[in-house]
């Protein structure tokens, strides 16, 4: 058979099984963009953090570690040793205590609703910032553990967030 029969064959088995198929139309369909819901977290008092020596101020070097009970230890590895996927960031560098808190509440709003798992927040390494950010993410109860992030996500300057889905 030569090639030239070969393809007449091929042809005239495909126009005998689909012979009488009709193309589709297309439809002008618009995928639904993306629900989220609006959640609001509840008022915080905002935490006054002026006095730089307050009893537990954080060193610009010192590292940090919180968890709720219930953690798996894989887990809590995994987040010291970075080995997570972020899925945002915050930079709150040159910001005051005020400013930063604005910023967080809108952040962890859009995070929430999102349903982001892990996030990496910045407050730099200055020992006002820092100390305040530790003590208001310890009083958020869809946090479940953060800590000072790996050199190449910002060091002592940063901080991974581990956040609850369910809140």
């Amino acid at each position: 058979m030569t090639k030239k029969n070969m393809h007449n064959d091929e042809d005239d088995s495909f126009r005998e099984l689909f012979g009488d198929a009709e193309p589709i139309k297309p439809q002008n369909i618009k995928p639904k963009p993306a629900q989220t819901k609006k959640i609001s977290l509840p008022p915080r008092q905002e935490l006054e953090f002026i006095e730089p020596n307050f009893h537990d101020a954080l060193e610009p070097e010192e590292s940090i570690f919180f968890a709720q009970g219930g953690l798996q230890a894989k887990q809590i590895r995994n987040l010291k040793q970075g080995k997570v996927a972020i899925d945002a960031r915050l930079d709150l560098h040159g910001m005051n205590w005020s400013q930063a808190h604005h910023s967080l509440q809108e952040f962890f709003e859009h995070v929430l609703a999102k349903q982001c798992k892990t996030v990496i927040i910045i407050p730099g390494k200055g020992r006002v910032l820092k100390s305040a950010l530790n003590h208001y993410l310890r009083e958020q109860k869809f946090i479940l553990a953060f800590c000072t992030a790996q050199a190449k996500h910002g060091g002592t300057g940063s901080f991974y967030v581990l956040l609850s889905r369910k809140i």
